[in-house]
């Protein structure tokens, strides 16, 4: 099976616990026999080289995107003003990271999209929407059930949206 696992950063060194939990995630699956693709948020905070991981072997690959997650003041008044997000978690809304989830998602099999996290839950609610509108292309009126995402919750729903 093709993992595909979104992370809200790269998960190394292994001095938290979260980048213990996504690298031991990634580390459990890949010595279960799946073959996973991290795609990762490269933050000025935690940033990593692409070879970061190389040590889970030739069954994993990494891909990064460089996000600003830095705090700013103005962003962060921007974010008060004229978001309805929440800034902590906006800061890790990246048009790049959409396009490179994307990318992957056309060009390569994907079994299972598994998501590290609150800041990258966002990208399920991005997921659906592209899945929505290319049922709506493919199938208009069709009925019965659609074959793509579906949500135990709605965890990634922006505040104030139904």
């Amino acid at each position: 099976m093709h993992i595909l696992q979104l992370c809200p950063r790269v998960p190394f060194p292994l001095t938290t616990g979260g980048a213990i939990a996504m690298h031991d995630v990634a580390a459990g699956l890949i010595q279960a026999g799946h073959r996973v693709t991290m795609l990762a948020i490269n933050t000025p905070k935690h940033r990593q080289p692409a070879d970061a991981l190389d040590h889970l072997g030739p069954n994993f690959r990494l891909v990064i995107v460089d996000v600003d997650t830095d705090i700013t003041p103005v962003r962060a008044l921007k974010n008060l003003l004229f978001s309805r997000q929440p800034y902590i978690a906006e800061r890790f809304i990246s048009p790049a990271m959409g396009e490179k989830l994307l990318e992957l998602l056309r060009t390569e099999t994907v079994d299972v999209v598994q998501m590290e996290g609150t800041f990258v839950a966002w990208y399920g609610e991005f997921l659906s929407r592209q899945h929505s509108a290319q049922a709506q292309r493919a199938a208009p009126g069709a009925a019965g059930p659609q074959p793509g995402i579906h949500h135990l919750e709605d965890a990634g729903r922006p505040r104030g949206q139904p």
